[in-house]
């Protein structure tokens, strides 16, 4: 609903949930030039994704992280979610 009555932005960022019928309302309100950036975890989110690369282009990049975390009396690296990030400009 806040797309329909908010300013259009020169970009926008989704950390996460993204679901196709807003993604495709966004691409509809777009301005050209306006940039858009999105990550998602889950594989429904990441086929997504890949689906909106095809159509309108930009590029795909997948990112892994790890923290520190304890392991008994030492430290050690946890993998968090790999992020798939899909960036374009309309």
């Amino acid at each position: 609903e806040a797309i329909e009555t908010l300013p259009l932005p020169d970009c926008i960022f989704i950390g996460g949930g993204l679901k196709e019928p807003v993604l495709h309302r966004l691409w509809d309100k777009m301005a050209p030039g306006t940039r858009l950036v999105a990550n998602g975890v889950t594989l429904e989110t990441e086929q997504l994704l890949i689906a909106a690369y095809r159509k309108y282009g930009g590029s795909l990049s997948k990112f892994e992280t790890s923290h520190l975390v304890p392991i008994g009396t030492m430290q050690g690296w946890k993998s968090a979610f790999p992020i798939t990030q899909w960036s374009v400009t309309k």
